[in-house]
């Protein structure tokens, strides 16, 4: 391909890339945090959603195997005693939901919870957060979090209500990130590590190519916060996620070998649940890649997979085509220890394998709802723009073959 070729089919990607990463970010649901004295012993936080038109925010207890229900976490305490668990408070829907084959309850327009607690005398402090699911037609958000902090003075047996202090209250920010690119000093504080996954297919175990697998995040963040700041670190970790020459954040979970979505008569099989290595595997077969950002919890992304994944051309071009790598946004498995970033100026906890999965979706493709499909080259960029909720299986099947020309023009 001649250079001038090269030039203007990287300008076509790079704008593509662009278009994508477009109004990507949604923001439905609004919180609104307080703490209210019951008495001098008794307090309560008090959790406010407003919601946006078509979106609903789930309940609390629904079950395994359902969507994210909202919980309460408390991460510090003291002087203070949680009473009972998060309680729903207002008009719920509920109603059976034939995909997760279970009963579910859900707010619209509004929401509230609220988690009682009792003041055992004196200061007390308490710092945690607020995680909820939520959900419209389309698509689903990661399990997301409302950060609070309240602290103060109560005396037992007295009439004074306690005081409290308060942060400000979580504000989301809608601005498109862009992640920087790695540093010469990042690059060469980074050290190769083998790798023991090995797919079941192919027998084939990813050699060791420097720069490309991660070390444990938590060793590598460790070694950086001895010299750096916060914020060093969280823009250091930006450029590792997706495809940098940093292993900053690694592979926590060992890679799905064979992950069958038995819908019908037609199976698709993701190889990986790990990005890296599943990278790393597509540089070793010189294929493309298909990224799905998914969720246990996410109705939608069963939807399409029902509905679309099973037509016999759909399948058999994610299958023999592409290295299909599946990040559930809303994997449970707990990080090492958590991991602090700074993203929009906002400081964020990572803590668990989906944390780091929604982080990359949002921080290199501009997103932050599933399903969300992302085609790339091996080296990490992109083929095609960003694919959504679409039932329709000849734009899926447009989308893919897209994906496959433009592949098949720059390698």
């Amino acid at each position: 391909m001649s250079m001038n070729v090269r030039t203007v089919f990287s300008g076509i990607i790079l704008s593509l890339f662009y278009f994508s990463l477009q109004a990507q970010i949604k923001n439905p649901v609004t919180f609104k945090t307080e703490l209210n004295s019951l008495s001098d012993t008794e307090a309560e936080i008090v959790f406010t959603a407003a919601i946006d038109k078509g979106w609903h925010v789930y309940s609390t207890d629904l079950g395994d195997g359902g969507p994210i229900s909202a919980t309460f976490n408390a991460e510090k305490k003291s002087g203070v005693e949680l009473v009972s668990k998060l309680k729903p408070v207002g008009k719920e829907v509920a109603t059976f939901d034939k995909l997760f084959e279970m009963k579910v309850r859900y707010f619209k327009n509004t929401a509230k919870f609220v988690q009682k607690l009792k003041l055992t005398g004196g200061a007390y402090a308490i710092e945690g957060y607020l995680e909820y699911g939520a959900c419209d037609d389309e698509s689903c958000l990661p399990p997301t979090e409302v950060p609070f902090k309240f602290s103060g003075e109560a005396k037992a047996g007295t009439t004074a209500a306690p005081v409290a202090k308060a942060d400000k209250p979580e504000t989301k920010k809608t601005e498109e990130v862009t992640a920087p690119a790695a540093s010469e000093d990042s690059v060469a504080m980074m050290e190769p590590v083998p790798s023991s996954a090995t797919d079941a297919n192919a027998d084939i175990q990813p050699a060791v190519v420097s720069g490309d697998l991660w070390r444990p995040v938590i060793s590598e963040l460790q070694a950086l916060g001895e010299e750096h700041t916060q914020e060093d670190i969280a823009v250091y970790m930006v450029p590792g996620l997706w495809g940098a020459p940093l292993k900053a954040v690694s592979a926590f979970a060992p890679p799905m070998q064979t992950q069958d979505f038995n819908l019908y008569k037609n199976e698709v099989h993701a190889k990986f649940d790990d990005y890296d290595l599943g990278m790393e595997y597509a540089r070793l077969n010189g294929k493309p890649v298909m990224l799905d950002f998914t969720g246990y919890g996410c109705v939608n992304c069963r939807k399409m997979e029902a509905a679309v994944w099973t037509d016999p051309k759909v399948s058999d071009l994610i299958n023999n085509d592409y290295v299909l790598i599946t990040l559930y946004v809303d994997n449970k498995t707990p990080l090492t220890e958590p991991v602090k970033i700074i993203e929009n100026g906002t400081e964020r906890t990572l803590r668990t394998v989906g944390d780091k999965w929604s982080y990359l979706q949002r921080v290199k493709f501009g997103a932050n709802a599933q399903p969300f499909y992302v085609l790339l080259d091996n080296q990490g960029s992109p083929l095609n723009k960003s694919y959504a909720y679409d039932e329709d299986i000849a734009n899926y099947v447009e989308f893919l073959q897209v994906g496959l020309k433009s592949y098949s023009m720059i390698k």
